[in-house]
């Protein structure tokens, strides 16, 4: 099967949409590699809080989301589930290998719901103790497992 191509979407094209579509949103360039690092305010639900989220963008490079603020709280003893950097607050939303977003993709239709409904998924973990977003393990083990799965069901 060949390779499906799509017109990219500069880092500057996805920040300047997001600062149009976030009223007090912002963003900065990169001083190396022509990307953008954009920070804006997202609220899950009406009864959220709301939570200051970066996204750092290079073109060709995955999206880097973090929660900058409210720092997310974790109840002894465990971690926060679907991140890539628990230190870092950098939240995991989409599986890579499965191509669920490329670069063609606007970031206001994609990223920026889906770090929404994952800070959702987050306060019911927070109150419940059970993650009710789904995803992939992050366990070294279970990943490995999950992606043969997944790119075995690809093939």
């Amino acid at each position: 099967m060949g390779k499906i191509n799509h017109q990219k979407i500069s880092p500057v094209a996805q920040a300047e949409k997001l600062r149009l579509s976030i009223p007090d949103s912002k963003f900065t360039l990169k001083s190396q590699g022509g990307g953008v690092v954009w920070e804006g305010s997202i609220c899950p639900c009406a009864i959220s809080h709301i939570y200051r989220i970066s996204i750092a963008y290079s073109l060709d490079k995955r999206p880097i989301i973090r929660v900058l603020s409210p720092k997310l709280m974790v109840p002894e003893g465990h971690k926060l589930p679907h991140v890539y950097s628990h230190q870092n607050q950098e939240i995991c939303l989409y599986y890579p290998p499965a191509k669920e977003w490329h670069s063609g993709m606007l970031f206001t239709k994609t990223i920026v719901p889906w770090a929404s409904e994952w800070l959702y998924h987050y306060e019911i973990w927070a109150a419940t103790g059970e993650w009710q977003g789904g995803g992939i393990e992050h366990d070294e083990k279970k990943k490995e497992k999950f992606s043969g799965l997944i790119m075995s069901k690809l093939k």
